[in-house]
């Protein structure tokens, strides 16, 4: 389902805020545009959650259309139990758009580092290795902000959540087993943390390549990149934008 008109995003919100007081995880993915910006565009929000009626809710958010502030203070509920895949960016957006600090957020890539699974695995990975389920990746260069988008699209898109509640139901118990909740659940928060950190012009430099510069280099460059990243920010640009990188070092 696509929802682009208020009336029904209320009515959804309503029904969520039902199972989830029933105790139902709230999953949720974010699509964006982050190229030749500062600041990633938010272009979909995908929701999904299960309900003891059986049909689980789940639908794809228009943020073009629909004042999401009262979905999103859902994200900050710490009450709710929230799913993602690798949400760092994902909360950074909701951060930066909305000012919440989310809470209670169960990641179940991290969770899945703890189990054996690998560092960094990707969700399509996992989801295979969880639930034997294939996701197709044929969308996976859409443009999230063109309009409309096609039920092939949403299906996709829908595809990135629908899965997050098994998946968190094996790896929590998984994880219980183990004794390694605690474990998991310190990073969570700070990733969490992280994602509602405010930046710091005066370190954009470290994100350049330091070698063999030196300290009065360094001093030169750490002011040049702050001034660099204002002006980008300001003007809602990537930094390189205004000097390049490379240039920027040399």
């Amino acid at each position: 389902m696509f929802i682009s008109r208020q009336n029904q995003l209320d009515s959804f919100v309503s029904q969520l805020k039902k199972a989830t007081q029933n105790g139902a995880p709230l999953a949720f993915d974010t699509e964006f545009l982050s190229e030749k910006r500062y600041f990633a565009r938010l272009c979909l929000v995908q929701v999904f959650a299960p309900t003891n009626e059986g049909e689980p809710l789940e639908a794809c958010l228009d943020p073009f259309t629909l004042d999401l502030r009262e979905f999103v203070a859902m994200v900050a509920d710490e009450s709710v139990v929230k799913l993602v895949h690798s949400g760092s960016v994902d909360l950074q957006i909701l951060f930066q758009n909305f000012g919440i600090e989310p809470k209670n957020v169960f990641d179940t890539q991290i969770a899945a580092a703890f189990l054996g699974f690998g560092h960094q695995i990707g969700y399509a990975d996992l989801v295979r290795r969880i639930t034997g389920e294939q996701i197709s990746k044929t969308m996976q260069y859409t443009d999230w902000s063109a309009r409309p988008l096609s039920d092939e699209q949403l299906e996709y898109a829908l595809a990135d959540v629908r899965f997050l509640p098994p998946i968190y139901d094996t790896l929590r118990e998984k994880l219980e087993q183990r004794g390694r909740v605690r474990w998991a659940q310190s990073e969570f928060v700070k990733a969490q943390e992280h994602a509602v950190r405010e930046q710091n012009d005066e370190l954009a430099y470290r994100r350049l390549n330091l070698n063999g510069l030196s300290r009065k280099q360094l001093g030169v460059l750490q002011r040049t990149a702050q001034v660099r990243e204002a002006m980008a920010r300001g003007a809602d640009r990537p930094p390189s934008f205004f000097v390049p990188d490379l240039a920027l070092v040399q």
